[in-house]
């Protein structure tokens, strides 16, 4: 027969028409329902899901359509993004930081499905950073790849590398972008090594450097903890009533304020600092908020130590 554009399925309808029109206007409406059946079949992906399928060594190509209403502009755009493609693929980042960029998504994958290799695949893609930012030392990426390697190695619970690795950042890269946040993750690598006076060191230099960070309030207490461990009292419990008198820190955290005032206060009693001590529990008994049991119990302690003063 003339005019079929492609073979019928099994079980297709056979109608036949006296008038060509009518058997023109069913094909027509049956051509445009099974466009719309495809259409919605088809299901659209996002880029958490691109992503996740590049992690797992699926997907490699990310197509896109560009729309511009300027003249010109759309041509501007695709050679920019061609050009970008390029760098990434054969340039600007070289393909062992790519390499240990894809194993740590696979091992990001690995670790949240419960398979077992994940630690392994973390040390290798860290392995990976290192190498690039040892053969390209004056790349800006050089820093963001030992940043990486540092947070590989966390993440394989190899506290020494990841150490090591920060030390190198913070000696080679002084002026890096992601320094603020490498001095704080050292303060805490090096407390939970119990490498106290190390971890006061870099948590001191954090809120030299950066005193009006979002994150001081955690470098103070962790700051404040280190100098505790290292037998600096008196030095613990000034960094303790910097957090409380902090606006960004004491009122927007009740129950970790009432916790370092009921520290600094008894830090402040042990030292016969009896008025200082006194100021320190009126703070705790007075501030508003505290929901947590321990950090009450500070305070009906802070209470009732205080009645005991008159």
């Amino acid at each position: 027969m003339l005019g079929w554009n492609g073979t019928p399925g099994a079980g297709d309808i056979f109608t036949a028409f006296e008038d060509e029109r009518e058997a023109r206007d069913l094909a027509n409406k049956r051509q445009a329902l099974h466009r719309e059946q495809e259409f919605r079949a088809a299901k659209a992906i996002s880029l958490t899901d691109f992503y996740s399928q590049m992690a797992q060594g699926g997907a490699t190509d990310l197509n896109l359509i560009i729309k511009g209403d300027v003249d010109g502009s759309v041509e501007a755009l695709s050679g920019s993004l061609a050009k970008l493609a390029t760098e990434l693929k054969e340039g600007s980042t070289g393909s062992d930081y790519n390499q240990a960029a894809l194993m740590m998504g696979r091992a990001d994958a690995m670790a949240k499905g419960g398979v077992e290799g994940s630690a392994a695949m973390y040390r290798d893609s860290a392995a990976l950073y290192e190498k690039f930012a040892a053969a390209n030392k004056t790349s800006p990426d050089a820093p963001s790849a030992l940043f990486n390697a540092a947070i590989a190695y966390d993440k394989a619970k190899d506290p020494k590398k990841a150490v090591a690795v920060r030390e190198q950042l913070v000696k080679d890269y002084p002026e890096a972008k992601v320094l603020q946040q490498t001095y704080l993750l050292l303060g805490a690598n090096l407390a939970t090594s119990r490498e106290y006076a190390a971890s006061a060191k870099y948590n001191q230099e954090y809120l030299n450097r950066w005193p009006d960070s979002p994150q001081r309030c955690v470098a103070m207490q962790n700051l404040g903890v280190a100098l505790q461990e290292t037998k600096k009292p008196a030095d613990a419990a000034a960094v303790y009533l910097r957090f409380a008198n902090d606006p960004g820190c004491g009122a927007e955290d009740p129950n970790t304020t009432a916790r370092v005032l009921y520290s600094a206060a008894k830090m402040q009693a042990e030292a016969k600092k009896t008025a200082d001590a006194k100021k320190t529990m009126q703070a705790l008994v007075a501030l508003k908020g505290v929901t947590d049991p321990v950090a009450k119990s500070y305070q009906a302690d802070a209470k009732d130590r205080l009645s005991k003063m008159k």
